[in-house]
């Protein structure tokens, strides 16, 4: 297993690395920074510290991480099948769980990487009072939300393979879009609202973490990190179990 699922990271770390692909990286850790700037230069004044933090994790974690997954995570069995190399992949031992931890791995590593740079940059520009605090912050939450969106849209690959980015798309904007700011418990359930809270704890949004604290009581943002962590690991069982077990149509026309 561990054999199989080093050799497909490899093999899609070196698929990555096409002049497509690697434009869409620097897309994807430049794009946030560009926002910034655009939206500094057309502000009348200047934007208070707390509103600035919030509009930073938007544009790097909430934009930059999560198109960045879309287009990495969710076609991940979909493009086998496409390809019509999925039935050959899934004939060899553990080849099913290789490819999907393989993918999984790439995915996340390839997201967090430009995550990271548009961390920096976007603390940077932002003209924030602390921007070292600030990146640093950004920085933890491209981490955990590249680990746990890229377990989310795989999960989304697997079971709605053949319209695995339009499921993901509504399922953002719905959950993790309107879901998670709403004033109501089940917010709790989204990864959004544990980014947001440990955006807060780790910057210290005073207005943010009194209206959290007033909602919900409090929560240290170990705990939020140990929620992100276990929801993390039960996504990818349950993808590892359904890509196991489910049969995938293989178009065999040609």
């Amino acid at each position: 297993m561990w054999h199989a699922l080093h050799q497909v990271v490899r093999f899609e770390a070196r698929r990555t690395r096409t002049r497509g692909r690697m434009l869409i990286w620097l897309s994807l850790a430049c794009f946030p920074s560009a926002l910034m700037i655009l939206l500094q230069a057309q502000a009348d004044s200047a934007i208070p510290d707390e509103p600035l933090a919030m509009m930073s994790y938007y544009l790097v974690v909430q934009v930059g991480c999560m198109l960045g997954l879309l287009l990495w995570a969710t076609p991940a069995i979909g493009a086998e099948l496409e390809a019509q190399t999925w039935v050959y992949l899934a004939m060899r031992p553990a080849g099913k769980l290789a490819i999907l931890f393989g993918k999984y791995v790439v995915a996340a590593a390839w997201t967090a990487s430009a995550g990271m740079v548009s961390a920096v940059g976007v603390a940077y520009f932002s003209q924030y009072v602390d921007p070292w605090r600030l990146a640093t912050a950004l920085l933890g939450l491209v981490l955990l939300s590249s680990l746990c969106y890229a377990a989310l849209y795989v999960l989304i690959g697997v079971v709605f393979s053949a319209r695995a980015t339009v499921v993901a798309v509504v399922y953002t904007l719905v959950l993790e879009g309107v879901l998670s700011s709403v004033p109501a418990t089940i917010n709790k359930f989204t990864v959004c609202y544990r980014l947001r809270s440990l955006l807060a704890e780790w910057v210290e949004l005073l207005e943010v973490r009194l209206a959290v604290h007033e909602l919900f009581g409090y929560e240290p943002a170990l705990q939020h990190v140990g929620y992100l962590a276990l929801y993390t690991v039960a996504v990818l069982c349950v993808a590892a179990v359904v890509v196991h077990t489910k049969q995938f149509p293989v178009n065999n026309d040609a």
